[in-house]
């Protein structure tokens, strides 16, 4: 009878313990186990939305200046001077056509010429600023005509800031040409997020202080 007892209570013990040390190891689980951070193929309409916060971060003294991005204000008005959007054009192009929600194979042609038309501009002007990620959450399109307008999302980060920017891009394009037109930062992408992505690494000198360009690529004749 005294053996059964210590068996039930030796069991009961180890139960605890197990019960105990799950609890211990749940807590130390990073919190980001739980959240998909990665794209759950290579398609753009499984990209992953970008979680960013509706704040601007502007820090001006020398010491915060070399870890912090330039503030949102001014960080858009770098990106203006670089793409200079046709904001006439917003209004005009494809405006008697719905948006497109419904991502599918058929416009990543047309995302990827956008997309290399970004980075290539980006490119041209600085040296250090990558996309670590991209994400297409609308289009409009003009099929006799070949002509598209794309709502796209980006990160955009510079080595050892401790913040980037979500930014997002309204970009036309047709068989010639593509044009910006509108530019708007949504928020910022703390840095132990961007780490959730993929970046490259390269050397600044080594590159010229330039990026690789994309060469041009043509879709609109397949279509």
């Amino acid at each position: 009878m005294e053996l059964s007892i210590k068996l039930v209570i030796i069991v009961i013990i180890i139960f605890l313990y197990f019960v105990t040390m799950k609890g211990c190891i749940d807590k130390f689980v990073p919190h980001n186990k739980f959240h998909s951070s990665t794209n759950k193929s290579s398609a753009l309409k499984d990209r992953h939305k970008i979680d960013s916060i509706d704040i601007d971060l502007n820090k001006d003294d020398d010491n915060s200046a070399y870890y912090y991005e330039f503030s949102n204000e001014k960080y858009l008005e770098i990106l203006i001077d670089m793409f200079k959007p046709h904001s006439t054009e917003k209004y005009i192009l494809l405006r008697n056509k719905e948006w497109e929600f419904y991502i599918d194979d058929k416009i990543t042609g047309i995302y990827n010429k956008a997309y290399q038309y970004i980075s290539n501009k980006i490119a041209q002007n600085t040296p250090d600023v990558q996309i670590v990620h991209d994400l297409l959450n609308k289009y409009k399109i003009d099929i006799e005509n070949n002509q598209y307008i794309l709502d796209i999302d980006m990160i955009l980060y510079r080595n050892y800031k401790m913040n980037g920017k979500h930014v997002n891009f309204l970009v036309y394009v047709d068989n010639v040409k593509e044009i910006m037109l509108n530019i708007e930062i949504k928020g910022v992408v703390g840095e132990d997020k961007i780490g959730l992505h993929p970046t490259e690494a390269y050397n600044i000198t080594m590159d010229n202080n330039k990026h690789q360009e994309y060469e041009e690529i043509k879709v609109m004749e397949d279509l």
